[in-house]
């Protein structure tokens, strides 16, 4: 739609409120426009039109923005007069100006993109953007009668303020927000002008040739309202209306080309067959849903078919099923069923079936979750849903396995990935009986092998690999997690988790822990020239106790071929060293600085001093307290090496000190720890007495 500024000539004259005197009629010529052509105008488009919107004054804005962009458009009051926002024009926006004000009154100019209606002042809150028919009186030329000026009225008002009645049109609800900005945009109540008819004719231009051309047009379709009421779409054709799509008047029946033809439902080409949908299914519903087809034979609908007349499929209880008279066939999803009452079901078979279900020429396939093939025991009469005795088995295949199931899974057999297979029961006991022997899985991941005789034997020199197939030796074990864990569950003699002698009894090697063990009263016994050998470091929680012990390193002056040792110092206390040198002062004083835990870690300080590099007396001035002590010498400036030695004092030592003489206990009197120095005879204190005779007579496995 094309819009233009609308200007007429003022015949009324606002001085005197008359109408204007002048060799022009302007008596006349006010009473043709005023009294005549203008009520006829809008009585002919209030007749003929809705009011509303008809094309253009769309709204925009930018979010958080005051201000609200109106495009140039028009639309029709509910009085039939057309309100215009036209490029050139002018409009008001000023929300204050008197309603019936005609002079001096504030415009704006329309320019191409329309105009902005200012927002700044309104708010915060939601209110309607209206545009309402006014006019405005303008000189217009010198020497020349005043003009009447289109001018637009847009405002912001509240929605309780406009009337739903058309004389002011809304073209859009808005939100503002604190200092009139823009925070949402809405079509609510925005009505859009349209057209009342009883007929609406569709039209098309048609041109003709020959030795007289012609151009015109030509009816192509129309949408009426019968007598009856209701609804019609027709299409002219031949001179005669075609009925396209139907509605009855009481607007419950619907049809489409009453008159014969195709149909064509999402089909990117033309209708193959009278009804033809294309992309989705086609769906029925209600209580009498369903799809009903007849016998290509059968001329006639037959509402109540006797011999197969018509067929009908439908729906039911959760069960499609297929009808003609009485259900055929049905297939019931919850359960998963086809159901064929009183009948047999024949798959590629070329005579009568010869079973309830007979298949011929392929394999009887069953898959899915409860796929399986189900045989009952011949003497049971009866389907038997959780057979406990053997009443109903099922062969079916999961995770690559057949499996036999009777109430439970009682026999597995999996291929293997080098052409065997395996067999058995996975999940529960089961037992492989072998002339007198067994070998048998009681649950809980156990596997027994019971022997018939009283030996299970590896013979033929066979290695055993537990985790592995390549073990190390005779028995090789490999595990993420504890590779061994051995248990002596009967306190006696001869009774210990693991017994191993050889040339090394037992070597370890771990990532982190090489051996862990624990014991009730001994953990690790070992014995020999030398009885453990460590490659690392050890850490000992508890006491330690040793007949002597050092440190061997490789010689400083000849690592390759000469070791050095030193002796442990020793004493009957838990004693501390801590040693320097300090250097006193011109007056012959120093002060010595120690770790703030010497003093917490020690009780019961003794300090040596030694002058150096000169004859001096020393002493300590100021024992150790706050971390530190201080010493004077008669020299000033004299070096002082200096020793403080402490008495632990901490929990640990306090509740495990050493006791330096004590009596030995019955088991061991007459005993050495040391028994070659002792003389021929002399025997071993042992920590439990029960290994004395393990190490001198080997590893017995019995009482």
């Amino acid at each position: 739609m094309s819009v233009t500024p609308m200007v007429r000539t003022q015949y009324w004259n606002l001085s005197t409120n008359t109408i204007r005197s002048g060799s022009t009629n302007h008596g006349e010529s006010f009473t043709d426009v005023e009294s005549g052509l203008l009520p006829l105008s809008r009585t002919t488009e209030s007749s003929l039109h809705s009011w509303g919107v008809a094309d253009g004054l769309a709204v925009s804005a930018v979010l958080d923005t005051a201000g609200l962009t109106v495009a140039p458009g028009a639309g029709l009051d509910s009085l039939g007069r057309i309100v215009a926002l036209a490029v050139g024009g002018v409009a008001i926006v000023d929300p204050a100006v008197d309603p019936g004000q005609m002079v001096n009154v504030p415009t704006v100019p329309v320019g191409d993109s329309g105009l902005i209606v200012p927002t700044d002042s309104a708010g915060p809150g939601t209110l309607l953007l209206t545009i309402a028919f006014r006019e405005v009186q303008d000189q217009g030329l010198l020497f020349n009668a005043p003009l009447l000026v289109h001018t637009p009225w847009l405002r912001l008002l509240a929605p309780d303020d406009v009337p739903d009645d058309g004389r002011i049109l809304v073209l859009a609800s808005v939100t503002l927000g604190p200092g009139g900005v823009a925070t949402a945009l809405d079509a609510d109540r925005r009505h859009l002008a349209g057209l009342p008819a009883g007929r609406l004719e569709l039209r098309s231009p048609v041109a003709t040739g020959g030795p007289a051309p012609d151009v015109t047009q030509q009816e192509g379709a129309a949408l009426s309202i019968p007598a009856d009421g209701g609804l019609l779409l027709s299409a002219r054709s031949d001179g005669s209306d075609v009925p396209l799509l139907s509605v009855d008047g009481a607007l419950a029946s619907l049809s489409l080309l009453s008159g014969g033809g195709r149909v064509s439902v999402a089909s990117p080409g033309p209708a193959r067959t009278t009804l033809h949908v294309e992309g989705e299914p086609v769906h029925s519903g209600g209580t009498r849903g369903g799809f009903s087809f007849a016998d290509r034979a059968v001329g006639s609908y037959v509402d109540v078919p006797a011999a197969g007349e018509r067929w009908e499929w439908y729906a039911s209880a959760g069960a499609a099923r297929l009808w003609s008279g009485t259900d055929v066939l049905s297939i019931d999803m919850t359960n998963k069923r086809l159901t064929l009452p009183g009948g047999q079901l024949a798959i590629s078979v070329a005579g009568d079936p010869q079973r309830i279900v007979h298949v011929e020429g392929s394999e009887v396939h069953s898959g899915g979750p409860a796929g399986g093939f189900s045989f009952a025991d011949r003497a049971v009469g009866t389907f038997v849903e959780s057979p406990s005795a053997g009443q109903r088995w099922v062969w079916y295949s999961e995770g690559g396995s057949a499996k036999l199931w009777s109430g439970r899974d009682l026999l597995t057999v999996t291929p293997t990935t080098n052409g065997g297979v395996e067999f058995g029961r996975p999940d529960a006991p089961a037992t492989l009986s072998l002339f007198g022997s067994r070998i048998f899985d009681v649950g809980g991941g156990v596997l027994a092998i019971q022997s018939g005789g009283a030996v299970v034997a590896f013979n033929g020199g066979d290695a055993v690999g537990i985790g592995t197939t390549s073990p190390g030796g005779q028995l090789g074990v490999e595990s993420i997690g504890t590779a061994i864990v051995a248990t002596n569950s009967q306190d006696g003699p001869f009774r210990s988790a693991v017994q191993a002698s050889g040339m090394t009894g037992v070597f370890a090697q771990g990532r982190r822990t090489g051996v862990f063990t624990s014991g009730g009263s001994v953990g690790l016994v070992a014995t020999g020239p030398t009885a453990g050998q460590f490659f690392g470091d050890v850490d000992v929680t508890g006491t330690l106790h040793k007949g002597g012990g050092g440190f061997r390193i490789d010689h400083p002056l000849d690592p390759a071929n000469a070791y050095l040792s030193h002796s442990f110092v020793e004493s009957p206390e838990m004693l501390n060293v801590y040693r320097g040198t300090v250097t006193t002062d011109l007056d012959g004083d120093a002060t010595v600085e120690l770790p703030a835990y010497v003093e917490a870690l020690n009780g019961d300080l003794s300090y040596h001093l030694t002058v150096v590099g000169g004859a001096s007396t020393v002493g300590v001035t100021q024992p150790l307290e706050n971390n530190r002590f201080s010493l004077h010498t008669e020299l000033p400036g004299a070096g002082v090496c200096w020793l403080v030695f402490g008495v632990r004092q901490d929990a640990w030592a306090q509740a495990h000190r050493i006791q330096v003489e004590e009596p030995k206990p019955d088991q061991d009197r007459g005993r050495y720890l040391h028994p070659d120095l002792f003389g021929d005879g002399a025997a071993r204190v042992l920590l439990d007495p029960e290994h004395e005779a393990m190490l001198a007579g080997g590893f017995p496995v019995g009482d």
